[in-house]
C-alpha cells in the first residue's frame, strides 16, 4: 500500500481503513508519497499495527518521512512501529 498526500487530522479517519489486508504474510506500507503529517499520523500507524496483529500479519513501514520519524520518536513508540527510512 502506498498512501499519498498527507496523514493529518483532516484525513486520518479515511486513512484508517485504506489498507487492503492480505490473507497472510507481510504488509508493507510505503510512505514515500506522504507529505504533511501531524500527530494523527502516529495514531493511524498505531491503528494499522494493531489491525495487522489482530489479523496475525506482520506490518513493515518503508520510506518513512523524516517528520514522521521524529513524531514517532517524540511519542516514544519506535519499538511499536517497525520503520525503515
Amino acid at each position: 500500500m502506498t498512501p499519498q498526500g498527507g496523514i493529518t487530522m483532516e484525513n486520518a479517519g479515511g486513512q484508517l481503513h485504506a489498507i487492503q489486508w492480505p490473507a497472510s504474510g507481510d504488509v508493507v506500507i510505503d510512505l514515500a508519497q506522504v507529505g504533511a503529517v501531524d500527530s494523527a499520523a502516529v495514531s493511524v500507524l498505531l491503528h494499522w499495527q494493531r489491525e495487522a496483529r489482530r489479523r496475525q500479519l506482520r506490518l513493515q513501514l518503508a520510506h518513512v518521512p523524516l517528520a514522521l520519524q521524529e513524531l514517532i520518536r517524540l511519542y516514544g513508540v519506535q519499538t511499536l512501529l517497525p520503520a525503515s527510512a
